[in-house]
């Protein structure tokens, strides 16, 4: 059952509007003919129990000679003449010490009832909607010689009170087809403004950037129309500025690497936080790395280092870290095939956190084997031009 109502609540806007005004408007109905009914209920009892005070006063007048006669057949006759009444239960003459006189079932003349008033007036003894009982005193020039009671069904009542509820359903139902006809025209007239700022949503999702929703008035959804529009221009507006920033950024990353390539120079950002160092394809190719890897740990990179070279290249790196200058080291680099190469390694952090805690580091490495060789050349020739001059001499 709760599936359902979830079902009806969670589903287009329209059925919510539909399903809520139905459910207001029935609830609120079915409150008032239930009211109406009570009320109704109230009324036709006062009316019935008047009725019954006013004919047991009417019988007591007439049995008042009859009684003091003691003539039964008399007041039997006065009883049995009521059969015709509507909705009479019963109609009983007593004495004044409770023994039946007359009865509409005859059969209990002789009887006594025990549940008489003990003043002499008019009283109510039971109102209900299946039976009024009432009892009136017998006088006789002011005397009380006996008592008429007198008891009507709730027959015509409950006629009545069904009568009121059916026509209460029936204008409930009424109400209730009014409401969901308004609401479903309400709902489609709210739906159908909404529907078309939907429809031009989907198209811009689906690529057609330079639709716009068209919603004429001044009411909610033409504003929320409006809104959108506006919002789309931003969007297309702002992929604009993006698609132009992406394309000068494109075109100066190519001239970097066309100034990278030149120059033969490997560029290398060191993510610390996360340990992953992202590189260009020089970097790859002078340390001799798998260029088709996208980044690589910078443990990748210190393993490679020169058994000799490799604690002071540590001892600079670490320095810039702390926050102790840049980093500059030219060491020797083992590649994976062996041979043994110089480069010069620059870097510097280039963010850190509120703690001074570096972030990120971004450096270059340039193969500067070449002209390591040339200076160890010019130095050997040197030493061995010193040697000669040396013989020479001596």
């Amino acid at each position: 059952m709760f599936r359902h109502l979830h079902s009806l609540f969670a589903g287009t806007l329209r059925r919510q509007l539909i399903f809520g005004m139905v459910l207001v408007v029935s609830t609120m109905m079915s409150l008032f003919v239930w009211d109406q009914t009570r009320r109704q209920q109230t009324i036709l009892l006062e009316q019935q129990s008047d009725q019954a005070v006013g004919l047991a006063r009417s019988v007591a007048t007439s049995a008042a000679v009859w009684v003091a006669a003691q003539d039964y057949t008399g007041l039997q006759e006065i009883v049995t003449s009521l059969a015709p009444y509507p909705d009479l239960r019963h109609a009983i003459v007593l004495d004044s010490r409770g023994l039946i006189l007359a009865h509409s079932t005859p059969a209990r003349r002789g009887q006594y009832l025990v549940d008489l008033p003990k003043e002499a007036e008019p009283k109510v003894l039971q109102r209900g909607s299946t039976l009024v009982d009432v009892v009136s005193p017998v006088t006789l020039a002011g005397k009380h010689i006996g008592w008429v009671r007198i008891g009507l069904s709730g027959h015509s009542l409950d006629a009545k009170l069904a009568g009121v509820t059916q026509n209460g359903m029936v204008y409930t139902m009424v109400a209730i087809v009014l409401i969901a006809l308004l609401a479903e025209w309400v709902g489609r007239y709210l739906t159908r403004r909404l529907y078309a700022i939907q429809r031009v949503a989907i198209a811009v999702q689906a690529g057609e950037s330079a639709r716009r929703a068209e919603v004429a008035g001044n009411d909610e959804a033409a504003q929320l129309a409006r809104q959108f529009n506006s919002m789309l221009d931003t969007i297309v507006r702002r992929e604009q500025e993006i698609v132009s920033a992406r394309d000068a950024l494109l075109q100066s990353e190519s001239r970097l690497q066309h100034v990278m390539a030149i120059t033969g120079e490997g560029i290398w950002d060191w993510d610390i936080a996360k340990d992953c160092v992202r590189h260009n394809a020089s970097w790859c190719e002078i340390l001799g790395l798998d260029g088709r890897r996208p980044d690589y740990k910078i443990a990748d990179y210190t393993a490679r280092l020169h058994e000799d070279d490799r604690v002071t290249a540590m001892a600079c790196l670490q320095a810039c870290l702390a926050g102790k200058g840049k980093y500059a080291s030219e060491h020797r680099v083992r590649l994976g095939d062996g041979r043994i190469i110089w480069v010069q390694d620059r870097a510097d952090v280039v963010e850190r956190d509120g703690e001074g805690k570096p972030l990120r580091m971004i450096g270059s490495v340039v193969d500067i084997t070449e002209r390591k060789q040339a200076e160890e050349n010019t130095v050997r020739q040197l030493c061995l031009s010193w040697g000669s001059t040396n013989e020479e001499v001596g």
